[in-house]
């Protein structure tokens, strides 16, 4: 059983986040979770229900759980021309590096991203490759255009990878045109609160700095959707081919019935045990 206890940042304006910490036990460990968009600190309490009932079934003694937030919409980067603060490094002095103090916990760290929140998670992980142990990634909103790209190279993204659904085809046949392309224009523009030119995406996008690493430590679960509404399958195939090179893949989940995979699949239960 975990309690939550809600907290603000002293520095950060809207950040966020909820500590769920162990009722009967010490903590075994430290699970970062990174909502996805619409979400909030407390969205762990739905996420990660059926995870604690499995560490409940299997005996196991459950982690000091840490989920951050900054509202709905947010993205954990660096200083860029729009964000003044390094929020990577705000959420590891101030939030993770007391709680790991006083709680005294031992050195077994999963960093967990959903969907946005994902993107988020991999931007942790670039930061400080060696500081987590486990890394599950679901539906990480990883996409290979830049929000800088040309109308034509949006459009092309989106016909190549079918970023929509059978209903918003329909429609966008109906009305005339080619191609529909509001899910990909929804995440460049929330992209864009982050990075207002090509130079600040370079900065911020984890993907990229992830191939420009000499070595990949920790292990990797990946889970997504075979087409996903938002055609983050592409740059999804991207990591999971640079994680393979680097022998940091643990698992590739893979589901068919569903175009945005936002729950965590039972065969991924185990991954983030903490026994």
């Amino acid at each position: 059983m975990l309690k939550a206890i809600h907290y603000t940042s002293d520095t950060i304006e809207n950040l966020n986040y909820t500590v769920y910490e162990p009722v009967n036990n010490e903590p075994a460990g430290l699970l970062i979770f990174f909502h996805g968009a619409g979400g909030s600190a407390d969205s762990w309490q739905s996420f990660g229900r059926n995870i604690e009932n499995y560490w409940k079934k299997e005996g196991m003694a459950p982690p000091l759980v840490v989920s951050i937030s900054r509202g709905p919409v947010w993205f954990l980067t660096g200083e860029t021309s729009l964000i003044s603060q390094d929020l990577i490094n705000v959420v590891r002095e101030e939030i993770l590096l007391p709680l790991e103090t006083q709680y005294k916990l031992p050195e077994k760290r999963t960093l967990i991203g959903l969907s946005m929140g994902g993107f988020n998670a991999l931007s942790f992980y670039v930061s400080d490759p060696d500081y987590f142990n486990r890394i599950l990634l679901i539906s990480p909103a990883l996409i290979t255009v830049s929000p800088f790209s040309s109308s034509k190279e949006v459009d092309d993204y989106a016909a190549r990878t079918q970023a929509y659904s059978f209903k918003q085809k329909i429609k966008t046949l109906l009305a005339g045109k080619k191609i529909y392309t509001g899910n990909i224009n929804t995440i460049i523009s929330n992209l864009k609160t982050a990075a207002a030119t090509e130079e600040d995406w370079e900065l911020i996008n984890p993907l990229q700095k992830l191939e420009k690493m000499k070595e990949i430590p920790g292990k990797f679960l990946i889970a997504s959707a075979k087409k996903d509404i938002y055609g983050f399958q592409e740059g999804i195939e991207e990591l999971r081919l640079l994680l393979i090179k680097e022998n940091a893949l643990t698992d590739f989940i893979e589901v068919d019935d569903t175009r945005h995979l936002l729950t965590l699949p039972e065969e991924a239960l185990s991954f983030i045990a903490f026994p």
